[in-house]
């Protein structure tokens, strides 16, 4: 993945041994997509996605539950998923 003026430039790609290495356009690290273009660019989307599906089980699966009892298990999940914290 190349960033900068050299973003759109043809890269030759890299060998260990026989193994090609592809290059990509964009990679994730810590759940969120760096992507290649002249600056740098980052996607959350994957995170907001997740945010979200896990709200909308919670408030899916509560009815009639308090909102002190929702609250407690959003906050409860949020902390067990890493891209959420």
């Amino acid at each position: 993945m190349a960033v900068g003026k050299m973003c759109n430039a043809v890269i030759f790609p890299l060998h260990i041994g026989n193994l090609q290495i592809e290059w990509c356009n964009c990679i994730k690290c810590l759940g969120v997509y760096v992507i290649n273009c002249i600056h740098v660019k980052l996607d959350i989307n994957s995170v907001k996605r997740s945010f979200y599906a896990v709200c909308n089980s919670i408030f899916s699966h509560s009815h009639g539950t308090s909102e002190i009892a929702i609250l407690t298990l959003q906050e409860t999940e949020f902390r067990q998923d890493p891209w959420l914290q």
